[in-house]
């Protein structure tokens, strides 16, 4: 799943728009838009959705035995 999907998921799960979270982070909508767009995200861009749907964020390796 790419991370434009995950997010949209997330945002409907929370009962967020675009415009909430965008708010939250301090961009403008057309901003977050665009990141999520692109579909190359930074961490520290996750970490303020995180935030703004009052989640946190989990990175992780998962050994493939």
């Amino acid at each position: 799943m790419n991370i434009k999907k995950f997010l949209k998921i997330e945002q409907i799960k929370h009962d967020m728009t675009g415009a909430d979270i965008s708010e939250k982070c301090g961009w403008y909508e057309q901003a977050y838009s665009k990141r999520i767009n692109r579909n190359d995200m930074m961490i520290s861009d996750l970490e303020k959705i995180a935030n703004a749907m009052n989640c946190d964020l989990k990175i992780e390796f998962v050994d493939r035995k």
